[in-house]
């Protein structure tokens, strides 16, 4: 069950991590460009710093489902599962 969102501002502290300077964050100029880098991200061939942003992503979402879970330990597990090659293979399982 969906339960209403709310907004939060989620710091690296809470996280148990080191911040993420923005210029490290790079996007590609076209939509192409952007595709390939999100499936290089999904294959766990992301920088650090895009890893973790996937990650928080995943994780806030997946805590919409579950709000009992600690963002922390979504976070985690979402980090592992890019690392791991989950997400590729959840990709491919998707298309």
């Amino acid at each position: 069950m969906l339960l209403k969102y709310s907004d939060e501002i989620i710091n690296a502290e809470k996280l148990n991590t080191e911040k993420i300077i923005p210029a490290s964050l790079q996007s590609g100029n076209s939509h192409l460009e952007n595709a390939k880098l999100i499936e290089k991200i999904l294959k766990g061939e992301g920088s650090e710093s895009q890893n973790k942003v996937v990650a928080i992503n995943v994780a806030k979402a997946n805590q919409l489902y579950n709000p009992q879970q600690i963002i922390q330990e979504l976070y985690n597990e979402s980090l592992e599962f890019i690392a791991s090659g989950g997400a590729k293979k959840q990709l491919k399982l998707s298309i």
